[in-house]
């Protein structure tokens, strides 16, 4: 398409700061000063063409807009040289109807099959279309994959889209809206850089408007000791950037000093504020333990797409019958190591103690007893797990593991104090590789919406299930193709958008014990006995 090159002179502010100074001036920003067609800033910016097939580009007029409507989709990159790890953050200008978009991209590939692929939060109006999306793109073509969605946007919205290692997340107007983690994905975009994009089915283009835009450096993590206590009420937790989920996992949430899984299944979350060495402890102070389960992580890779670590477990309904220390697997199942009768007490702080390849549990300062592992995960990240949101915790700690415990006693490597209450077991593996009730199940919609698929992971077999179409979540569908027509060209994948939640179906293969007794999951909510 050609277009007059109305280049006037424009204003980009590139500010170069080191790449882990993330709380200071980005690496490039613009306030889209003056007017120019096509969007150019002196060279600061690349058009993305695979979501344009008429040639629409991005022009600026004291803020940045399509310049062309439907079909097109005007995207941008940055020519600005950024880290793999990234931020492009857009303030949300004009929005005229439910039918135009704006959005920041991340890990945009700038070469290759893939150019113009990318990872976009697509904001629109309440009642609009309000998703995180994968773009896979050639160069002419693309498709949109819907990862999760996200809260509506007004105008005058500060929106940052974040990539860290393999999770991709978006803070608006500094409170963390949605994160997830694409290690499951099988398809992960990395390094690129960062840009933006919009969309309008209507003819005034300006419906679709960015105000300013900038990017930078991601978070870094920083010294090797955190802690908190969950003041205040967060869905999903943030805790000032210090939480990401595992692969699999939607997370936590925090209300009323607090913090819970998001699911009824199993919930697992690490800490990437720090970066704690090899010798490393995390601890937990319980809170509500009327039912479910949960303890402390240690040696969690965060840049693994699957699940990792060694897991300190308490389970509240049957201490006796499965708590103890287990190793994460990489198929999403759980391996019990190392078997005890805990005593599950509100206000409890419990400790999980990496040194080398020997693991320490403590309860309130006491060893309980240590485990030798088999050297698996030897470094990484702390963090926490429960089962259902009903088992919740007060506090959390992660830190540099000690040589002085409890009551002061120079404990050495592979002596053991058991109280009264534990008991001892030889090291085993369970039937099937079970934690209670960890059989993760995804509900994936088709691109119609006409059926939902089932699907376990760690298994080879799936069901179809009717479920109600919640939007929280890790929810997501299907990888469709975007189909163009009339209203659905309005926004990517328009038709057939509803997401379901990630579940976890109360089944066990603890021994032989039958799923109908767990009593924690035989309720209305449940999604039934669905893996029989």
């Amino acid at each position: 398409m050609t277009r007059p090159a109305r280049i006037l002179s424009g204003l980009i502010a590139l500010v170069l700061v080191p790449a882990t100074a993330f709380a200071q001036a980005p690496m490039a920003s613009t306030s889209f000063a003056g007017a120019e067609d096509p969007l150019s800033e002196n060279g600061a910016w690349a058009p993305l063409t695979s979501l344009s097939p008429n040639g629409g580009r991005f022009q600026k007029n004291n803020g940045a807009f399509p310049d062309l409507p439907s079909p097109d989709h005007a995207g941008a990159r940055t020519t600005v040289a950024l880290p793999a790890d990234h931020y492009s953050e857009i303030v949300v200008g004009n929005l005229g109807t439910t039918s135009s978009n704006v959005g920041p991209t991340v890990r945009v590939q700038t070469a290759g099959a893939a150019i113009d692929s990318h990872y976009l939060w697509w904001a629109s109006l309440a009642n609009g279309l309000n998703n995180l999306y994968r773009i896979d793109a050639n160069g002419t073509s693309y498709t949109a994959d819907p990862l999760i969605a996200t809260s509506p946007v007004t105008p005058g919205d500060r929106l940052r889209l974040i990539a860290r290692g393999p999770v991709v997340y978006g803070i608006k107007n500094g409170v963390r809206d949605f994160i997830y983690n694409t290690g499951p994905d099988g398809v992960a975009l990395g390094g690129g850089t960062s840009g933006m994009l919009a969309f309008t089915a209507e003819a005034a283009v300006n419906d679709a408007t960015i105000t300013s835009w900038s990017a930078g450096a991601a978070p870094a993590s920083s010294g090797t000791h955190d802690s908190t206590i969950f003041v205040g009420a967060e869905d999903p937790l943030d805790d000032g950037d210090r939480w990401y989920p595992l692969p699999g996992y939607a997370g936590f949430r925090k209300s009323g000093g607090l913090a819970m899984g998001k699911q009824l299944g199993h919930n697992a979350t690490a800490a990437w504020s720090i970066a704690p060495p090899a010798t490393q402890y995390s601890e937990v102070t319980l809170g509500t333990v009327a039912s479910g389960g949960g303890g402390p992580l240690v040696r969690v890779d965060r840049n693994a797409p699957v699940q990792t670590g060694w897991m300190l477990f308490l389970w509240a309904d049957n201490p006796a019958g499965g708590s103890g220390v287990y190793k994460l697997n990489g198929d999403g199942s759980f391996t019990l190591v190392r078997e005890f009768v805990p005593l599950i007490i509100s206000g409890d702080k419990w400790r999980l103690a990496a040194n080398g390849n020997t693991l320490e549990v403590f309860r309130n300062g006491v060893s309980q007893f240590t485990y030798t592992t088999d050297g698996s995960y030897p470094s990484g990240d702390v963090g926490m797990e429960t089962l259902t949101p009903a088992f919740t915790f007060v506090a959390w700690e992660g830190h540099r593991a000690g040589r002085t415990h409890g009551r002061g006693h120079q404990r050495q490597p592979g002596e053991s104090h058991v109280d009264g209450g534990q008991r001892r077991r030889r090291r085993h593996r369970l039937s099937g590789g079970a934690l209670p009730g960890r059989l993760l199940y995804r509900v994936r919609a088709d691109r119609r919406g006409e059926r939902d698929e089932l699907q376990r992971y760690g298994a080879h077999r799936e069901h179809e299930l009717p479920v109600p179409g919640a939007r929280d979540g890790r929810g997501r569908q299907s990888r469709p193709v975007l189909e163009r027509g009339r209203r659905d060209d309005a926004a990517l994948l328009r038709s057939g958008q509803w997401y379901r939640p990630s579940m976890a179906c109360a089944q066990s293969r603890f021994m032989d014990t039958d799923p109908v007794s767990f009593g924690w999951m035989q309720s209305d909510i449940s999604l039934g006995w669905a893996w029989k």
